[in-house]
């Protein structure tokens, strides 16, 4: 189920490459890469309201409030976790 797991990630990436209009490959965003700050993508709040509205969509659910999109937008890996658990599956699986 590993494979799941990587395909999220990878979708989560072209969708933020997509929604925002990034000048980067979807392959260039590490998993562990901060969105925001020092050595990040440097996104900003903006960036960020409009990446969860596409993952909103995208995924059917809704992020609780601005405490779980700090926790959620840390970077890819926070985000996908928090993708898979909303569909039920351990932040390994899916």
């Amino acid at each position: 189920m590993m494979g799941n797991i990587e395909a999220l990630r990878q979708d989560i990436k072209r969708l933020m490459v997509d929604a925002l209009r990034l000048n980067i490959a979807a392959e260039e965003i590490g998993d562990e890469q901060a969105l925001c700050g020092p050595a990040s993508l440097s996104l900003d709040s903006i960036d960020i309201l409009i990446l969860a509205v596409a993952i909103e969509k995208t995924y059917r659910f809704r992020i609780a409030g601005p405490d779980a999109a700090r926790q959620m937008f840390q970077n890819i890996g926070t985000m996908t976790a928090e993708i898979a658990k909303h569909r039920g599956s351990p932040p390994g699986e899916l």
